[in-house]
């Protein structure tokens, strides 16, 4: 017998043509465990940015995406819109994207999650740019924000609610994002206007911690990293711009129990569905032989639900993904790194002549960058290939395939009137 986690038991599904009368899958399906003990840390890494607009910065990002190898981005001021897909900004990647766009010029929040984490969306501010992400049992919940003009009551009071609404009794609670707070002074906790002192009021009565500590744009913090675990975030970091952005990124990581996440440790999977072998298994299935005219709605939806996920799994294969390969040249990996260089440097030393290097090294990266790319795709119309065009194509605007529906009209019918 199988069981479906909660006290269900499944009926066994007969595969037509195997010499074993009953056979199953065994499949490394991801399960949560709550058992902590005795389980190595983990560390996570984490980013924030301010991107001042991501549209026109995509090859900047299919970089940090690709090569830095970060768990989790946070992105303020995306200036995204309906026109630019998920798809479009992954790339391929083995990350999920969670967004809150404006609707109009500004604005816009994005988080991209790597697919091996147990990430939930929570909910999102519908008078405010805020959302609210759960990382998975035992880790943390992360509030997203960005305040476009901290002087305004409205919305301070707005982003207060949120956070003190999604705030999380039983978890780490994790906060980030531009709030443009530059009159609160978060080392000596000092706040010199009463506007923002609002919302320097509202994080401490809820316990939490400001951790950033240097500038984030010009000589005022900005970008800001809350929490009420002093235990939980360390290696916060000031960073390089991302971009031609006039923002630091930020960077930071938690450390968590193995056992607070997935028993499978390993780089995460894709799923393949054989839908021949599903249709096939589908047309020698007797529904009727499960239900029973005593039965309520909620026990033939049960006995139907499990009945066709234990189909489904049975009809499903797993590939998983490889570690992130290398696809940039060697020589913007290499100019990457020695704007990182040229970055410590002058933040160390803050003189001209440092800034003026740094700033030429990052012009000289986006450029190659964006040459990489058009390099890519003239070649893909120059081989010729019509189906490796369409590809491309449909790699940077299609979002997962659905389910086809049943073609089955009998079958459809017996479905339509028994639920």
């Amino acid at each position: 017998m199988l069981t479906n986690g909660i006290g269900v038991v499944n009926d066994p599904i007969q595969i037509p043509g195997t010499k074993n009368c009953w056979s199953y899958a065994t499949l490394p399906i991801p399960r949560y465990t709550a058992n902590t003990q005795s389980v190595d840390p983990l560390l996570l890494k984490f980013c924030l940015i301010n991107a001042r607009s991501v549209k026109n910065k995509l090859e900047e990002l299919h970089y940090l995406l690709a090569e830095c190898d970060y768990d989790v981005i946070f992105m303020v001021e995306t200036w995204l819109n309906d026109t630019v897909t998920n798809p479009m900004l992954v790339k391929n990647l083995p990350y999920e994207v969670y967004r809150r766009d404006r609707g109009s010029v500004g604005g816009g929040l994005a988080v991209f999650v790597k697919t091996s984490l147990c990430c939930n969306f929570i909910a999102q501010a519908e008078n405010t740019e805020a959302i609210c992400l759960d990382m998975g049992p035992g880790v943390a919940c992360i509030i997203v924000g960005y305040l476009p003009d901290s002087n305004n009551i409205d919305n301070i009071l707005k982003m207060n609610n949120f956070i003190v609404s999604n705030f999380s009794p039983k978890l780490p609670n994790i906060i980030v994002g531009d709030f443009n707070m530059s009159l609160i002074n978060w080392a000596n906790s000092k706040c010199n206007c009463n506007n923002q002192q609002i919302f320097f009021d509202c994080v401490n009565d809820l316990g939490f911690t400001q951790l950033v500590t240097e500038p984030t744009r010009g000589n005022r913090i900005l970008d800001l990293v809350f929490t009420d675990d002093d235990q939980l975030v360390f290696d916060i970091d000031v960073v390089e711009h991302f971009s031609s952005s006039d923002h630091n990124m930020v960077t930071f990581s938690i450390q968590v129990l193995l056992g607070a996440r997935l028993e499978n440790k390993s780089a995460p999977c894709k799923k393949y569905v054989n839908y021949n072998t599903l249709h096939g298994i589908l047309k020698t299935i007797d529904w009727s032989s499960g239900f029973r005219d005593d039965m309520d709605a909620e026990s033939l939806w049960v006995v139907f639900h499990n009945r066709l996920s234990e189909i489904v799994n049975l009809c499903t294969s797993f590939k998983r993904y490889p570690k992130s390969k290398r696809v940039l040249p060697l020589a913007i990996r290499k100019l990457h790194s020695k704007k990182l260089k040229l970055w410590r440097k002058y933040k160390s030393t803050r003189d001209l002549a440092s800034k003026s290097r740094y700033s030429e090294c990052s012009k000289l990266l986006t450029k190659e960058l964006k040459r990489h790319e058009m390099e890519t795709e003239t070649k893909v119309i120059k081989d010729g290939s019509v189906s490796a065009l369409f590809r491309y194509i449909k790699n940077k605007t299609n979002s997962v395939r659905t389910i086809p529906p049943l073609h089955v009209h009998d079958r459809l019918i017996f479905l339509m009137k028994r639920f």
